[in-house]
């Protein structure tokens, strides 16, 4: 028999390990939903995992919920904002790939199954992300459309005009280059948007991929912080300032970057309007109403102005024929 002849047993070649993949679920009150959240990750059909919680400062059972998961890293610390628990969660995690699970949001089962197999597809990426849909409060999926993403063969001028990745549960990153670029930024004025600011910075330097499976689940709440319409039109304009100079030595890029800041002025025109019409009550808070239209002319065309007021004119005149309106029947 010559060497040649030899052929290793298959049984005997050791299987090359699976990437550890870590999920860090940062928590903030939330206790309602944090067992939820846990359990979809135990659930998942991809068995390499890790979950950190990072307990950022919780005045509610966090702690409690937490404890009746032993098999997790509870980490606890003082309240210092989302974007400094998810650093928090990448020191304490030891896998090669991390997700970051909001606490009141799911995974599906074969989520990490699918962010693994993208990434080892596309060695080079240092994020892919899937799709996710919505869920109400009790946990039930919600019929509402999920943004679209934009076709662009450059991913980085495509997430200058928006943010089409929206709920950060739907991403999985590559270690290094997250913690390369410096993990999330803990500048204030991106609050709200860290995720699309981490994205971005990833984007400009690494190349990244996606996959189309069904991976998260996006519960809707009156606490989601996506309802404040000053935070996160204040956080998407910052984050796309940070990217002015380097869009700028692209015009393609540039002008991206444009279609951007109108894309986020009118999102968020519709969003304030919006509320008006569902709760015109909201009028009787002027230095709300104020503060929004203000944000929204922060940087933005004249248009915006008229856009904001004559529908809130019209809502404001209607809360007065309610006011003067004589009542129908008994009810309050």
């Amino acid at each position: 028999m010559t060497v040649a002849d030899v052929r290793p047993n298959e049984s005997t070649v050791p299987a090359v390990p699976r990437p550890l993949v870590s999920v860090v679920i940062p928590a903030y009150n939330y206790a309602r939903f944090l067992g939820d959240a846990i359990e979809s990750v135990m659930r998942q059909a991809y068995d390499r995992v890790e979950i950190v919680v990072v307990d950022d400062g919780s005045t509610d059972d966090t702690a409690a919920v937490a404890a009746s998961y032993p098999q997790i890293k509870y980490v606890p610390q003082e309240n210092q904002g989302l974007a400094a628990a998810r650093n928090t969660g990448i020191r304490y995690a030891t896998g090669e790939y991390l997700v970051f699970l909001d606490a009141d949001d799911r995974l599906l089962p074969d989520a990490l199954g699918a962010g693994v197999d993208s990434l080892c597809d596309h060695p080079d990426a240092a994020f892919t992300w899937g799709r996710f849909r919505y869920i109400d409060d009790d946990g039930k999926p919600l019929d509402e459309t999920v943004p679209s993403s934009p076709r662009d063969d450059d991913e980085y001028r495509a997430l200058l005009r928006k943010n089409h990745i929206v709920n950060p549960a739907v991403v999985m990153y590559r270690r290094h280059p997250v913690e390369r670029v410096g993990g999330f930024d803990l500048d204030a004025s991106v609050r709200a948007s860290e995720d699309y600011d981490l994205y971005l910075r990833l984007a400009s330097e690494y190349p990244i991929c996606r996959h189309f499976e069904m991976v998260a689940e996006y519960r809707k709440h009156e606490a989601n912080m996506s309802t404040d319409v000053n935070l996160m039109l204040n956080a998407a304009l910052a984050v796309l300032t940070k990217q002015a100079r380097r869009a700028s030595a692209d015009p393609s890029r540039r002008a991206a970057l444009r279609e951007g800041v109108r894309f986020y002025h009118e999102l968020y025109a519709e969003q304030l309007l919006g509320q008006l019409r569902r709760d015109p009550r909201r009028l009787r808070d002027r230095g709300q109403l104020l503060r929004g239209i203000m944000a929204m002319l922060r940087y933005g065309p004249k248009w915006v102005l008229r856009r904001a007021i004559s529908p809130a004119h019209g809502a404001a005149s209607w809360v007065q024929r309610r006011r003067t309106a004589p009542r129908v029947g008994g009810g309050r």
